[in-house]
């Protein structure tokens, strides 16, 4: 759940800052955090935020970030 929490956190900063709602695998494995860059630990985080409902699969090689966590609050 760790490795989740990274990714989630990481993957919401990175869709706010380039103000995208999704990022390629391979953009992951490149920028994203240092742990989760191997399959090994990547894919079980990206399992669990699926079963969450914080991200999809958008075909096989990109994910989407859940719109409602995109919302930036005013004051902030």
């Amino acid at each position: 759940l760790v490795d989740a929490a990274q990714l989630d956190a990481w993957l919401i900063r990175y869709c706010l800052q380039g103000e995208v709602d999704q990022v390629k695998i391979q953009k992951l494995q490149q920028h994203g955090p240092g742990k989760l860059r191997n399959k090994t630990a990547l894919f079980p985080a990206v399992g669990e935020l699926v079963k969450l409902h914080r991200i999809r699969w958008v075909g096989k090689n990109a994910i989407a970030v859940n719109p409602a966590l995109l919302t930036k609050k005013e004051g902030l």
